[in-house]
This record gives structure tokens, sequence and C-alpha cells, in this order.
């Protein structure tokens, strides 16, 4: 097993890929971090000697045949467990902040940094890693995406009359709010989870204030909430399919 120097790392990434270094280092702390990089080596999966998750991804930063190889192991992983995805997302936080240069950046906000999590989602079960390039551009676009998604969403719910809610009217025009309960009454997601969800989404409840009623930071709150309406969306989806 090789190991790697951190000195080398880049340092200057877009603020948003804050979120997912927070994001390992929490998720990843002491003993759980420990787990993953073993389970990794029992996989066969080289993990550079590095003492942390975060340190692991820090060492992928830098390109070369042998860090490419786990990239694009770590990316067939990480297509089934979402849990890995602030790894892979870190590892090209140097190509994922170049293409979000690229793209202007000004669309990404700090309330729209939980978007680049459903972009990676996205991006990462579309196909497997061709290149760093290729992926963080996917990532890049699908959170591009989801954020005018967002904002055609809010301009509507803006356009909409002061009783709007009344739920007679919703239940009948709109089946995917049905399913949301049932999606909470088969355990899709928590209920704290959905709660989060419902409250700061369509109630307009701050989530600064939703952070702090769960105990957690407001960009946990935040990746927290992007990962249970990712769960939510695929259920919709796929219960309006059949």
């Amino acid at each position: 097993m090789s190991s790697c120097g951190l000195d080398g790392a880049m340092n200057t990434t877009h603020a948003s890929l804050s979120l997912f270094t927070r994001d390992l280092e929490t998720t990843f702390h002491g003993t759980a971090g420990i787990r993953l990089l073993r389970e990794l080596d029992d996989l066969g999966h080289s993990t550079l000697g590095a003492s942390r998750p975060l340190d692991l991804a820090t060492c992928l930063q830098t390109p070369g045949p042998e860090t490419d190889q786990i990239l694009t192991q770590l990316v067939r992983l990480a297509q089934g467990h979402p849990r890995l995805t602030s790894l892979v997302v870190v590892a090209l936080a140097p190509e994922i902040t170049a293409a979000i240069t690229r793209s202007g950046g000004q669309w990404l906000t700090q309330e729209r940094f939980g978007d680049l999590y459903l972009g990676a989602r996205a991006a990462l079960a579309e196909g497997d890693f061709t290149s760093r390039t290729a992926l963080a551009n996917r990532i890049v676009s699908f959170a591009r995406h989801e954020s005018r998604q967002q904002d055609r969403s809010r301009r509507r719910i803006e356009s909409l009359p002061e009783d709007f809610d009344v739920p007679e009217e919703i239940v009948e025009e709109d089946p995917r709010l049905e399913l949301l309960l049932v999606a909470e009454q088969q355990h899709v997601v928590s209920h704290e989870d959905f709660r989060l969800v419902v409250d700061t989404r369509t109630r307009g409840s701050s989530l600064a204030v939703a952070a702090e009623n769960l105990g957690i930071t407001y960009d946990a709150a935040r990746l927290r909430r992007s990962r249970a309406e990712a769960k939510l969306r695929n259920f919709v989806t796929q219960e309006l399919q059949r």
C-alpha cells in the first residue's frame, strides 16, 4: 500500500465544496472513518495509506495512473452507495471548481450549494468514470439544471393565489403529494428528514431555524435536506411510472 503527501493538494476550491469536506469530517469521524477505509481495503481498493477518508479524497485530487484507477473504483461504488458521494466530490474538487468557473458561477449561490449534491448523484447514476473533467462537467451541469428547476418551481409558487393550499384542490390536482405521504409511511426517509423538507420547502420555515432545532449546523441541514429530497424524488418518480 502506498502513501501520499497532502502538501501538494489544491487548496483553492469553490466555497460550495466545503459542504462536502465537512460532511466527510463529520460523517466519517473517528472510528467511522477507520471502518470505511477498512471496508475499501477489504474490497481490494487502495486507500493510499490515508488515515481518514478526507485524507484519501485529498490525495486523489492529484491526477495520475494510480489515483485515477482508485477514483474509477470509487465512482462505481458511489453509484450504489450515496454515503460515498462526498468522497468523490472532494476528490474532484479542482475539476469541479474549474467547471463552476466556466459556467459563470453566479447561479451557485450559498442557498443553492445543496444542488451540487443532487447534481453529483445524478451524474454518478448516469455512467462510469471516463475522465475527471468529464465527470466534473456532468456534476456541474446537473446541479445547474436542478437550480433552474428550483427557480421555476419557486416562481410558480409565488404566482399562486393565497388559498392555493386548500387540501382538496391540491390532492385532486397533484398525485405526487399523496405519494410523499406514502413515502413517509414506508420510511423512504426518516420522519425528521421528511419534516425538514416539508417545513423549509413548502411552509416557509427558515433552514437556519430548522438546523438549530435539530441541533446541527446549517450546512449539515442543507446537505441532509438535499439527500432526503433526492430519495423522495426517486420514490415519487418510480411510483408515477408504474
